[in-house]
């Protein structure tokens, strides 16, 4: 029975309504390599969450030495973690997983991004425990060719191989071939949260008519906020725009302090770091850009159609999946800045289009893309790879 995938015209088909009916409550460990701030670890936060309180028992497996960011986003709700000691000792994880399989009693491992996949596939040989593997991205995860190697072997052996956008299936497809014809299309889910647009507007320091452009994403190259500060100088000087990026300080931050202060435009743009509180930030922009040059689905892109602000974006990966161009934001080719520019420019100069992009957006989010559909989603994966030892289906007809 299939868990469900994307058709052509980019809809969510969700899984069969009985299937629901037949989950039993289930014993399942989640496991990541990272357990900072980041999209992929959102995710996993409001996936744990859903599954706890839906009376299923849920364990994280994190790294020992990690941020603790993960674990404060469950405190309360009844997910506890156990540590793996991800580092130069290469067999360690794989014994450290076994061993937490074991003791919890797990029904099925679910591992996140490629270095848990390939731990987590040698740690369940022999268990009997399903390992379902969930990728969200690609990038430095696969490019080397040892460990596209490693993640083909690991997707081979999975009982149900998972890409979070037909856009990423596609591109792995690319990567490693065709075993990536195997993994099922779950899309990500986020919470609709409301956020305070005039007080957040005012801790900013944004005028009334000032036009505010906000980005979310930590300050990879990849992201391209370069590419976003220099279309935004292509616009009108009377255009009175604003911009703040929130994220985490990586290998592009350095540069983009180094534009701003170039440009003289200290006033105008500001890199805010990392920030917990996006619906606030996302309700008080009139704009959300993301011009990054690759993405599987992004979270913040799911949190801004939420939001109902207008968004302009890249058409990579599986954000066209989400967004279309012109229904529920506006679209441009990666690394095309006379085109960003372009929409940027239509959208702040529109407050109407601004409108009916930001309605749509918000529509169709609340069609496809809430938590309570990618946890059932998931539930009904479960069910499917563990059915045998833990679904009583005699009185099924």
């Amino acid at each position: 029975m299939s868990t469900g995938a994307f058709v052509a015209d980019g809809g969510w088909h969700a899984p069969v309504a009985r299937e629901r009916d037949l989950v039993r409550p289930l014993r399942i460990a989640l496991a990541t390599e990272s357990d900072r701030m980041g999209g992929a670890e959102a995710m996993l936060a409001h996936l744990a969450a859903g599954l706890r309180a839906r009376g299923h028992h849920v364990e994280l497996l994190i790294p020992a030495r990690g941020s603790g960011w993960l674990d404060a986003q469950l405190q309360g709700v009844g997910v506890p973690s156990r540590p793996l000691t991800l580092g130069r000792v290469r067999w360690t994880p794989v014994a450290e997983i076994r061993r937490a399989l074991a003791a919890m009693r797990a029904d099925v491992l679910h591992s996140h991004m490629i270095g848990l996949a390939m731990f987590g596939a040698a740690a369940t040989v022999g268990t009997g425990v399903p390992h379902v593997i969930t990728m969200h991205g690609t990038g430095r995860e696969t490019s080397a060719a040892r460990r596209r190697w490693a993640l083909r072997a690991a997707l081979r052996s999975s009982a149900a191989p998972i890409a979070v956008s037909d856009g990423l299936r596609r591109e792995l497809r690319g990567l490693i071939g065709s075993v990536a014809d195997r993994m099922d299309v779950l899309p990500n889910g986020v919470p609709e949260r409301r956020g305070a647009r005039d007080a957040t507007r005012a801790s900013l320091g944004i005028a009334r008519d000032e036009i505010l452009v906000v980005a979310v994403g930590n300050l990879f190259h990849n992201k391209n906020h370069a590419a976003l500060l220099e279309a935004l100088g292509r616009l009108p000087a009377d255009v009175p725009w604003r911009l703040v990026i929130a994220g985490r300080r990586e290998d592009a931050a350095d540069a983009l302090d180094a534009r701003i202060a170039a440009s003289g435009w200290e006033q105008r743009a500001r890199l805010l770091g990392p920030r917990d509180d996006i619906p606030d930030l996302l309700a008080a922009a009139d704009v959300f850009a993301m011009p990054s040059l690759n993405e599987a689905l992004p979270m913040a892109l799911l949190e801004a159609m939420f939001s109902g602000t207008a968004i302009v974006a890249s058409a990579v990966g599986g954000i066209p999946e989400a967004v279309r161009d012109g229904r529920e934001g506006l679209l441009v080719a990666p690394g095309d800045i006379h085109a960003l520019a372009a929409a940027l420019a239509r959208v702040v100069g529109d407050v109407r289009l601004r409108g009916r992009l930001g309605d749509a957006a918000r529509a169709r989010a609340r069609a496809e893309y809430g938590v309570e559909r990618m946890v059932t989603a998931h539930e009904a994966l479960y069910a499917r790879v563990v059915r045998p030892r833990r679904v009583d289906v005699s009185s099924i007809p």
